[in-house]
């Protein structure tokens, strides 16, 4: 269930994360709004595990207790430079398609990486993590490209006006692609795009999944996983 040889070539030698911006003002920004939608997701302390924490971009810009704290990615080149910087942080270079965590968590999430993870993989991985929640834990899959705005996105409807022209110029022999993809379920040049139905198929009848919109890709969501407490497990 390993992601494929040669993307795990094109990381293995990377040392950023490689997204559009990457400055510090910007990672404090993400942080704030993954912050915000972990706290509405009932998320206040406990143990946090981090799926594809690569560099540690993002790591500073949390209020996380380091002690609670364990990252996990396959990239050696990025966790050199967050075991550099952190030396007393948990961090495992692995898989995170195959792996099983042997503890429990309070907060799971990845930001940007769940589009990279066919149907079959995220449906694994997805399951593997739910199982490893605390009573009332959160998991939470960042940045994951939304199939409804896939059409806009390549006609150029998600941009200022100024770059909409340039952009559908650029993606004249992509216009199809969309209607491809879908008929195949191939990935693009972005990844896999999931809906709401697509986690809540994965995730089943026993858990809710709210979806958060991202203030900094026009095409991307949040979607968030909890357990669902009946009312015989105290919900009112």
């Amino acid at each position: 269930m390993i992601l494929n040889k040669s993307y795990r070539e094109f990381w293995k030698n990377q040392t950023t994360p490689l997204h559009r911006m990457n400055d510090e003002k910007t990672y404090k920004a993400y942080a704030q709004e993954l912050s915000n939608i972990f706290s509405y997701l009932g998320y206040f302390n406990g143990k946090i595990l981090e799926i594809g924490c690569g560099n540690g971009a993002l790591f500073p810009f949390f209020d996380f207790d380091h002690r609670l704290y364990t990252g996990i990615d396959f990239s050696p080149s990025l966790m050199k430079i967050f075991r550099a910087n952190y030396p007393n942080v948990s961090l495992i270079e692995c898989d995170a398609a195959d792996f099983i965590p042997d503890d429990k968590y309070n907060l799971i999430f990845g930001n940007a990486v769940h589009q990279h993870f066919s149907k079959k993989m995220l449906t694994y991985h997805v399951k593997n993590m739910l199982s490893c929640l605390t009573d009332g834990g959160a998991l939470v899959l960042a940045n994951v490209p939304y199939s409804k705005f896939r059409n806009n996105l390549f006609y150029g409807e998600l941009f200022p006006n100024s770059h909409r022209d340039s952009l559908s110029i650029k993606s004249l022999k992509r216009r199809l692609s969309p209607i491809y993809q879908l008929l195949t379920t191939r990935s693009d040049g972005i990844g896999f795009w999931y809906s709401i139905k697509d986690i809540q198929e994965i995730t089943g009848e026993n858990y809710t999944v709210d979806i958060f919109g991202s203030n900094f890709y026009p095409y991307r969501v949040h979607f968030g996983i909890k357990k669902t407490l009946h009312d015989n497990e105290g919900k009112i």
